[in-house]
């Protein structure tokens, strides 16, 4: 009896340590976590340093490589990044090194809001991107910034998500979207790598990337900062196509300062304001929305404090050359405009 008893009690205790090794292996296939280990590995494989040579800044469109900082200027009046360059020096004036973090990089020059940034006014930065494929375009680029592939988290864990390769990876109600129009907004790869829009580029296997699903590991934006040791951030572009709100509610912003966050949202009134809501109550204030003929729209948000938009309104010309174009040898590209600061500060905010 006794021996039947001991057989029943250790079958028991085999179940039971069974049981707790397969709801560990579950409980971490749902949550999508990963350990210490498996995070500095994928980070130190998956972050790459700003490049430092001659030759940096490889573009392929002549207004990011043959533009003087006052033709780039020109040709971008009614970009956010503008605004952000005239509140940081206005209201944020300490720092001479400044830092923008840049999440959906893209390939690093189109549709990028740093370009100017980095180039005419030598900010650091880093360029977060989780389509390979873009990701792998970007590095031709040779920014000198860091650059990450990597998705943000929309919650406090890290997971890996599945993605269709639409030109912009997105994703919507858990479901992968997709493109009835196939002829618009994909992104396809010529011999080089280089992307471009068109039905003749394709990639070295003379194969369309369009529709590809593709696995990406997904961190907090947090986790990132942290990586490279930053946490203070002159400005966050965040275009995530439709998961902006998501990444904001990770990030901690009592450990991060962000004095401006630019959020390309997808023209909804409704959705503007659940940003505008959760923001406001985080310390920022809605400075202006921006459109263009490649964005529904830009929000741009300041910290609260000393800023007021109604003081920005008072900004000379000459005060505006100075920001903008102050070590680029483009100051006189403003004159003869003197209602510049009239066409730069003339929207009201939504």
């Amino acid at each position: 009896m006794f021996k039947i008893l001991a057989k029943w009690l250790c079958f028991g205790v085999c179940i039971f340590f069974l049981a707790l090794y397969f709801a560990k292996i579950i409980s971490k296939g749902c949550s999508g976590g990963v350990s210490i280990e498996d995070e500095i590995s994928f980070f130190q494989h998956n972050i790459i340093p700003p490049y430092e040579g001659e030759d940096a800044w490889d573009f392929q469109f002549p207004l990011n490589r043959n533009f003087s900082a006052g033709e780039y200027f020109m040709a971008s009046i009614g970009s956010s990044w503008i605004d952000v360059l005239l509140i940081l020096e206005v209201f944020f004036p300490k720092k001479k090194q400044r830092f923008f973090a840049e999440a959906g990089g893209a390939d690093g020059e189109l549709f990028g809001n740093t370009i100017y940034l980095e180039k005419f006014k030598s900010w650091n930065g880093i360029l977060i991107e989780a389509d390979p494929f873009y990701f792998h375009e970007l590095l031709y680029k040779r920014r000198k910034t860091y650059a990450v592939k990597v998705c943000l988290s929309t919650s406090d864990s890290s997971y890996s998500a599945r993605f269709q390769h639409e030109g912009i990876l997105y994703k919507k109600n858990g479901r992968m979207r997709k493109n009835t129009n196939k002829g618009n907004g994909r992104v396809l790869y010529n011999e080089r790598g280089h992307s471009g829009f068109g039905k003749d580029l394709k990639d070295k296997k003379g194969t369309e990337r369009y529709g590809e699903v593709v696995t990406v590991s997904c961190f907090p934006f947090s986790t990132v900062l942290n990586k490279i040791n930053i946490t203070e951030v002159d400005v966050f572009f965040l275009d995530v196509e439709g998961q902006e709100l998501g990444v904001l509610r990770t990030i901690p912003f009592q450990d991060i300062s962000i004095h401006i966050i630019v959020v390309e949202y997808d023209g909804r009134a409704d959705y503007l304001q659940q940003i505008r809501e959760f923001l406001g109550a985080v310390g920022y204030e809605l400075h202006d929305v921006f459109h263009s003929s490649w964005t529904l729209g830009d929000a741009l948000f300041v910290q609260k404090g000393d800023y007021s938009k109604s003081r920005l309104k008072t900004i000379s010309n000459d005060e505006i050359k100075r920001i903008i174009f102050k070590g680029t040898g483009s100051e006189s590209t403003l004159d003869g405009i003197p209602n510049l600061r009239d066409i730069l500060i003339s929207q009201e905010s939504a």
